[in-house]
């Protein structure tokens, strides 16, 4: 499950980017939800492997990225674009120095049930051994966020090993959510969150 984070732009190009959607985990028939919105949890299409894209510019884990027939901006995540459609390459757009916090009270109505959002998300570590191995892949957790923001009782669900496990799970630890609501009050609730490494870059 691909969860939405908006408003603070922390990074932007003079011109766009043209970037593609990410094809290098073996996935061909991957597809990569697009957002109105980060604020906005429902997608409003989605891109396939190897989809063109115009990159407008950065916020946190996200990218704006040029609506169809210039009808605006939409936002994808970061971890879904690269440079080259062939291979991963990072786009070149410096990643924020400082934590990424969103406000999306606006966005929440005070009826019913909504799910848990993240409001910073940052990104996991390589350890020594899955670097020199130039491991890659994603990890799924099985994570309950609480009505404290907070993620607890977290599960690897698809492991990769060589300490990476270890790390997601710390990733997620250190992240923040808006928690679910019913009614308007906060309330625990249980989602799948994907933790994705890319192949590290030499140091």
């Amino acid at each position: 499950m691909l969860v939405a984070i908006c408003t603070l732009r922390l990074a932007a190009q003079d011109a766009p980017q043209t970037a593609y959607i990410d094809c290098s985990t073996g996935n061909k028939h991957r597809i990569v939800p697009v957002y109105s919105n980060p604020c906005v949890v429902q997608p409003v299409w989605s891109l396939s492997c190897g989809a063109r894209v115009e990159v407008l510019g950065r916020e946190g884990p996200w990218l704006r990225i040029a609506a169809p027939n210039g009808t605006g901006e939409r936002y994808i995540s970061v971890s879904g674009v690269s440079q080259q459609p062939d291979r991963f390459a990072a786009l070149n757009l410096p990643a924020p120095t400082d934590p990424y916090i969103q406000d999306c009270t606006a966005f929440r109505p005070k009826t019913g049930k909504l799910m848990a959002i993240p409001i910073y998300a940052s990104d996991p570590e390589y350890t020594p051994e899955a670097r020199s191995k130039r491991i890659q892949g994603t990890i799924t957790l099985a994570v309950t966020v609480g009505p404290d923001g907070r993620a607890h009782d977290i599960k690897v669900l698809t492991p990769l090993g060589h300490g990476l496990d270890e790390k997601a799970v710390e990733t997620v630890q250190s992240w923040r959510w808006e928690p679910a609501l019913d009614n308007g009050k906060p309330v625990a609730s249980n989602i799948d969150v994907e933790v994705t490494f890319r192949t590290p870059k030499e140091k």
